[in-house]
Formats: C-alpha cells, sequence, structure tokens
C-alpha cells in the first residue's frame, strides 16, 4: 500500500512549517529551494527592512518629543496671557492637538504625526502668503521641527508598508495588527 504523505519540515528563518514541494517559506518568503546567492540576497534585503523599522520607531520617539514641547510652550505662553482670555484660549486651542497628538504617537503613529506635520506646514504656508516677512522670522526652527516631524512621518509610512508585505517582521518586532472596515492597519 502506498501513501502519499508530505513531509513537513522548518524554515530557517522564521522556523515555521513547510512541505517539501515549496520553493519559498509562505510565512516570510525565504527562498527555501534557493541558491546561496538568493539566500544571501534574502537576508540582506531582510537585515535593511529590519534596520528601517527599528528606525521607524526612533523616529516616532524623537516626533513625540517635538510634539510635547509644541504643545507645552503653547501651554506656556497660554499661561503668561491669563490676563487676556482671548489670547489664552487661542494658546490653548493651538496646544491641544500637538498634546493629543504626542499623546497617540504610540497607539497611530501615522495619524498622530501626520496631523501636526499638515497644520504646521499649512500655517506656514498661510503665513507665507498673509505675510512673507513673517515666515522668516525664526525659520531655522521652523525648518528644523518640519524636518524632524516630516521625517518621522515617511520613516513611519514606509516601515507600515515592510511590516504589511512582511508579517514574519511584523510578529519579530510585535507589531499589533487592526482590523477596520477599509484595511488592517499596522500599528507601531
Amino acid at each position: 500500500m502506498i501513501t502519499d504523505e508530505k513531509t513537513t519540515l522548518v524554515c530557517p528563518n522564521c522556523r515555521t512549517a513547510y512541505e517539501a514541494d515549496q520553493s519559498n517559506c509562505h510565512f516570510c518568503s525565504f527562498p527555501i529551494k534557493g541558491s546561496e546567492k538568493e539566500t544571501a540576497s534574502f537576508y540582506a534585503a531582510q537585515s535593511i527592512q529590519e534596520v528601517e523599522v527599528r528606525d521607524s520607531f526612533k523616529r516616532i520617539k524623537t516626533g513625540r518629543i517635538i510634539l510635547f514641547v509644541l504643545g507645552g510652550l503653547f501651554v506656556v505662553m497660554a499661561l503668561f496671557n491669563l490676563d487676556y482670555i482671548e489670547d489664552f484660549i487661542i494658546s490653548m486651542v493651538f496646544a491641544a492637538p500637538f498634546l493629543i497628538c504626542a499623546f497617540l504617537t504610540n497607539k497611530h503613529p501615522v495619524w498622530a504625526l501626520g496631523i501636526p506635520f499638515g497644520l504646521i506646514l499649512l500655517f506656514n504656508v498661510l503665513l507665507l502668503l498673509l505675510s512673507p516677512r513673517a515666515l522668516f522670522d525664526g525659520l531655522f526652527i521652523k525648518l528644523i521641527i518640519l524636518g524632524a516631524l516630516g521625517y518621522a512621518f515617511v520613516s513611519v509610512v514606509k516601515a507600515r508598508r515592510i511590516l504589511k508585505r512582511k508579517p514574519f517582521l511584523a510578529q519579530k518586532f510585535n507589531v499589533v495588527q487592526n482590523q477596520t472596515k477599509d484595511d488592517s492597519i499596522l500599528d507601531l
């Protein structure tokens, strides 16, 4: 009697079981039957992606600190304007989105970094249109803030794409996948 049992083996990269007739691991895409060159290329690409994901975590922390500092500055400005209720309210209104986004950076980094970046960019474009000279006041600080938040945002979006395509890396970094009605969002 002949039995048709398939041999189950373990992927050397992710330790997921696979069948002997598979050429690539279904979980991490490791080239099981690949040449030495293909295997080396896979490991090199995976290492680069891991570094990009790790760097995005650092950029999130930097963005979070910037948001707390900006929100804190607006709160301090509000406290110095207690005599003028309108100025106090305006400063607190400006502080709120930065502080809220700072608290949300760990749960929803794409939105928490993208919204303040967009607000600051919009504010500076309006400033350019209304008072071009005022745009250049503190230009260096404005560029540093925009650059850091923009870099953090782009880094998070890039890491998010990597983690969506590579569930093995998402699992390795303990990244949670939340299901929404439109798409699954990887929360870094």
